[in-house]
């Protein structure tokens, strides 16, 4: 299936191509041994930073709850429980061994990449119900992740209703959010507080845009001292996210 490059990127490819630099300055800064995403935009944020890692140099691993450990994911199957992969993985398990060993584990540190029909200013996020709507998809692994990884990176866009003050529902607990990675910017935890780091390069002042990043918060978001400017998203970038989902499943 040919990849569609002459698409201008979405808002989700973005956010997917923020999420993927994060999670690999992440990983690289806690010296991590692996690491578990949730399914959709977030899973392939992580494939592409693993990917890159690796290119690099990096020893670190792909694992997914559902007990694999050292994976390499298929073009063009966007979903992270392909069991084309199976063969070729080092370590077929279990979710208790990845969720109860690997994460959180005396042997490995492990990050996270999630994501979530909520984030709110603590870093909670919500993926089960939206007070007064439908039941969405529940938990799954993500509790446990986000619970006892090392630190978690969470993809989102930037919307008010997704980026709440407080979630409707607590799935998951954001005391490991490390950073919530958006298509308008990021909030990285510092001095304990989720906190506007870093948003798109462009024209216009850099206020202009820190403000668009605070409007799309439902909170009165705190800024950091120093606000540094993302590099645009390039071809690169969106092309290795497309190879995993050309029909752009999750992505447009």
């Amino acid at each position: 299936m040919d990849v569609p490059a002459v698409v201008p990127p979405s808002r989700w490819e973005h956010a997917a191509a923020y999420g993927a630099r994060e999670l690999e300055a992440v990983a690289a800064a806690l010296d991590a041994d692996a690491v578990l995403a949730g399914a959709g935009v977030a899973n392939l944020a992580a494939w592409v930073a693993v990917s890159r890692a690796r290119a690099g140099g990096s020893a670190i691993q792909l694992t997914a709850e559902l007990g694999l450990w050292g994976y390499t994911p298929t073009p063009a199957d966007p979903y992270i429980f392909n069991h084309r992969v199976f063969p070729g993985t080092p370590m077929l398990a279990d979710a208790s061994t990845v969720l109860g060993m690997v994460v959180g584990g005396p042997g490995t540190r492990t990050i996270a990449c999630l994501g979530a029909a909520q984030v709110d200013r603590d870093g909670n996020l919500n993926s089960t119900l939206i007070p007064g709507g439908p039941f969405l998809v529940g938990s799954g692994g993500a509790n446990d992740v986000a619970s006892r990884a090392a630190a978690c990176v969470v993809v989102a866009l930037a919307r008010p209703d997704r980026l709440v003050e407080r979630v409707g529902f607590v799935t998951s607990p954001g005391d490991r959010v490390a950073s919530v990675v958006t298509d308008l910017g990021v909030l990285r935890r510092l001095d304990g507080t989720l906190r506007i780091a870093a948003v798109p390069g462009g024209p216009g002042p850099l206020s202009e845009r820190v403000r668009a990043l605070a409007d799309a918060c439902g909170w009165d978001v705190a800024v950091a001292s120093s606000v540094s400017e993302l590099e645009p998203v390039t071809d690169d970038e969106v092309l290795a996210l497309r190879r995993y989902d050309p029909e752009r499943l999750f992505l447009s």
